[in-house]
């Protein structure tokens, strides 16, 4: 599971949804269209706090059949194949 390191900003949930299903989608057709590198596809965090706050929500994502919905925090895991 990687990330995309997609992220925005929005006055309300729904925008900052919307704006983000946008860029995944504009995102996973630059994959498709340079048959999906591993360079762009498996792309690692380097920083340590952004790391550690990823592999949290991955693990809560995973026991929370993909979706992390709170007040302060949403997350969705996406699968994507070659």
């Amino acid at each position: 599971m990687f990330p995309y390191d997609i992220t925005t900003e929005a006055e309300t949930k729904k925008q900052a949804q919307n704006a983000l299903e946008e860029m995944v989608e504009v995102y996973e057709e630059g994959l498709k269209k340079y048959d999906y590198p591993d360079h762009l596809k498996k792309k690692a965090l380097s920083d340590s706090e952004d790391k550690d706050v990823f592999n949290h929500l991955a693990f809560q994502a995973l026991i929370n059949q993909g979706k992390i919905d709170g007040p302060t925090c949403y997350a969705q895991t996406r699968t994507i194949s070659a």
